[in-house]
């Protein structure tokens, strides 16, 4: 009985002592896989080539001598350095000169500035009213990107998109607009084409967007050139 108890205290002791003495152990493992997330960004330029007697503060052309009737040939350039996006290119025309502007307003589509197509010939636009951040109220037509075989996406280097070759000022226009100015300012606008159902629902949360300046992902940016037109 005696060594009976003597045994079942020295086991004792001995699980006290692995467990105090740290010698209890168990066979363990350990694996580790790090993932690298690098992401993607909206990405576009926009440059433009066309006679002017200068150049603007943010690079567009100075034209001076303007006649009714005359066509300036401006080619803008817009090209996909980022993932793939939807584009579009907006026209806008804003003027100190009311008869520039009531130009717009009138019903006369051909009483309207005239956008250029590929072969340097007119064609007429619809202009809707817009209200710029600044305040200013100016007209603007919007030109949209189209690829079928892409569905309308501008895929990352692609080939260079051509939106418009310049424009012309109507020959009826008068005197009555002697001497008179504008702008012409040409935006270019991109918003992400991954996980979008289509265009239309890009665009829609483009325009809801608060933030079209930033960078990365799921952000729009814009490129633009105002041209400085004087009529003689």
């Amino acid at each position: 009985m005696k060594k009976r108890t003597r045994l079942a205290v020295a086991a004792v002791s001995l699980g006290a002592l692995m467990t105090v003495g740290g010698t209890l152990a168990w066979f363990t493992d350990t694996e580790e896989v790090t993932n690298v997330v690098t992401m993607g960004k909206v990405d576009i330029t926009l440059s433009e080539t066309g006679m002017g007697s200068g150049m603007t503060e943010d690079g567009g052309l100075i034209m001076e001598n303007i006649m009714p009737g005359d066509k300036r040939y401006k080619e803008a350039k817009v090209d996909n350095v980022g993932n793939d996006a939807y584009v579009r290119a907006k026209v806008i025309v804003t003027s100190g000169n009311a008869g520039v502007m009531n130009t717009f307003v009138d019903g006369h589509a051909d009483n309207d500035l005239q956008m250029l197509d590929f072969q340097n010939q007119p064609y007429s636009v619809d202009w809707e009213r817009v209200v710029l951040e600044d305040g200013t109220v100016g007209f603007q037509t919007i030109y949209y990107y189209e690829n079928d075989a892409t569905g309308d996406v501008f895929k990352k280097d692609a080939a260079t998109w051509n939106p418009f070759m310049g424009f012309a000022v109507p020959g009826s226009w008068d005197n009555a607009l002697a001497e008179a100015g504008f702008n012409v300012k040409f935006v270019a606008e991109a918003v992400q084409a991954d996980n979008m159902g289509s265009a239309e629902e890009a665009w829609a949360g483009f325009e809801q967007s608060e933030h079209k300046d930033l960078e990365g992902a799921g952000t729009a940016e814009d490129a633009h050139g105002t041209n400085e037109i004087v009529i003689e």
